[in-house]
């Protein structure tokens, strides 16, 4: 299941050429889909987690399951980048309030843990990978571009939209974030001259109790 019509046509054209004949593919959201209980032996989701509310989605994991089911999901451990901790707290010092990231929710080893056990899982284990390069090393001006794009966007789940904000109170935003994000990015520049933001990636695997 996927939100993205173009990743569904992606998918849906591998199994075809795989000749595989027992998958099928759902463009849809997890967090309003319905399923029977106890319709699946395993759920799998990969580098998605953080876009639900996962104290809610979990139980609706938990309840679709069979007992001894399996979840397992990958995930970055918060706050996936120093720039998203930058940009959310000049958002809220520029009056966005609503600025609070999704993964704020489970921002590390021991919150996935409590949430899991919270919605009847049981044996949950944790793996963490560090060093995790999401993108290639890139130069610190492109690296300080992208972080302000995503905000100026409103990159969802973790920027609210800019829409309310006047022309001048974006263009002040930019320029504290820029300058604040050249610092940090200044100090994660490799031997060759680039940035390399590096994360931590979670594997998490839980067990549907009975």
């Amino acid at each position: 299941m996927d939100l993205s019509t173009g990743l569904i046509q992606q998918a849906e054209a591998k199994r075809c050429s795989s000749g595989l004949n027992n998958i099928n593919f759902v463009e849809g959201d997890i967090e309003n889909a319905e399923f029977p209980s106890r319709s699946f032996d395993a759920i799998l989701c990969s580098s998605a987690i953080f876009y639900f509310d996962m104290p809610t989605t979990a139980k609706r994991l938990h309840t679709w399951l069979k007992p001894d089911g399996l979840l397992a999901y990958n995930t970055l451990q918060a706050p996936f980048t120093p720039l998203l901790v930058l940009l959310h707290q000049l958002l809220q010092e520029h009056g966005c309030s609503n600025s609070q990231p999704a993964f704020s929710q489970v921002p590390d080893e021991a919150a996935h843990i409590a949430v899991l056990q919270k919605a009847n899982f049981t044996t949950v284990k944790v793996e963490a990978t560090p060093g995790l390069l999401l993108e290639k090393p890139t130069p610190l001006d492109v690296y300080v571009d992208k972080g302000w794009q995503m905000v100026a966007t409103g990159f969802k789940p973790f920027f609210p939209s800019l829409a309310n904000m006047s022309t001048s109170e974006q263009a002040a935003l930019k320029e504290q974030f820029c300058a604040q994000a050249t610092v940090i990015g200044k100090g994660m520049i490799n031997k060759q001259g680039l940035v390399e933001d590096k994360h931590i990636n979670l594997w998490i695997t839980a067990i549907a109790a009975v």
